[in-house]
């Protein structure tokens, strides 16, 4: 699958970065549907897709390979690609420098397809806490800086969009692929030392 972000500038697209992650089905059965969907969805999520609309790209996607897989014994894997752009077009009035700080982009994401990855070096309790932290999304700035005004990973302000966590053990506050990529390497919190696995 692979994601591409972008910035609209007067019918302008600038692309920003994008990405690309792979799931490989072995048969093509039920099976393998919640597989794809499973693998999916939570980098999905992180472009603000719907449940719905993850279940319906992932069906959609899965049927379509159902459709046309191989026929001849011994062809069991038939290659293709989901191609999503995801826009941030920039509102009236905008600055086109805000409008980018607020675009979603592959390094302010979850590093899950590293973590997805190197899964036999991360351990199984800390690969079920990344997987499994709260993911708040700031769609008013106001409203986020009650929880966090920095980042006290990577000293960033928040913006619309940002998405933040809170460690459960102790309710400090990151950006959430600062607190994911610093767990890749820590066990603790940044702030307060507190093992959180």
């Amino acid at each position: 699958m692979r994601l591409r972000t972008s910035v609209d500038e007067d019918e302008i697209s600038i692309v920003l970065c994008s990405e690309s992650f792979d799931v490989e089905l072995e048969e093509i059965d039920h099976f393998d549907e919640w597989y794809l969907e499973d693998q999916t969805s939570y980098m999905l999520k992180e472009y603000w897709m719907t449940e719905d609309e993850i279940v319906k790209l992932v069906r959609g996607a899965y049927n379509f390979a159902k459709q046309h897989k191989p026929s001849m014994i011994g062809s069991s894997v038939i290659s293709f690609v989901v191609g999503i752009d995801v826009c941030t077009v920039q509102q009236e009035g905008e600055e086109l420098e805000a409008a980018m700080d607020r675009a979603i982009r592959a390094e302010n994401l979850v590093p899950w397809n590293y973590i997805h990855l190197n899964y036999f070096d991360i351990s199984r309790d800390m690969f079920l806490f990344l997987f499994n932290l709260p993911r708040i999304r700031v769609e008013d700035v106001n409203d986020g800086l009650g929880l966090m005004e920095t980042c006290p990973i990577c000293l960033h302000s928040l913006t619309i969009s940002t998405q933040i966590t809170h460690v459960p053990k102790c309710n400090h506050v990151f950006h959430t692929h600062c607190i994911a990529k610093w767990l890749l390497k820590n066990n603790s919190c940044p702030l307060c030392r507190l093992q959180v696995v």
